[in-house]
């Protein structure tokens, strides 16, 4: 997850990571909490081992910085053969 102060910063880095083939999904602030950010959600496909995890946060965190962002988390959901 990136967060962003604004709209603008929270598009420009989607369609950055976009560009550089993430799948990307925009979370508008909280209804009830307009303190809350705008989170970008970046989704890589991915083996899930401890340097290619590192390797992602790392740019990620770049990334978000270079928008005016943060890193603020990541997760990661097991891909199983159907």
């Amino acid at each position: 997850c990136l967060d962003f102060g604004n709209e603008e910063a929270a598009l420009n880095c989607g369609a950055y990571l976009f560009k550089n083939l993430y799948k990307i999904e925009l979370e508008e602030p909280l209804e009830d909490d307009p303190q809350s950010p705008w989170t970008v959600l970046a989704i890589p496909y991915m083996p899930a081992n401890y340097e290619d995890i590192c390797s992602v946060e790392k740019h990620l965190s770049e990334v978000a910085a270079h928008f005016g962002g943060k890193l603020s988390g990541w997760g990661c959901l097991a891909q199983t053969d159907a």
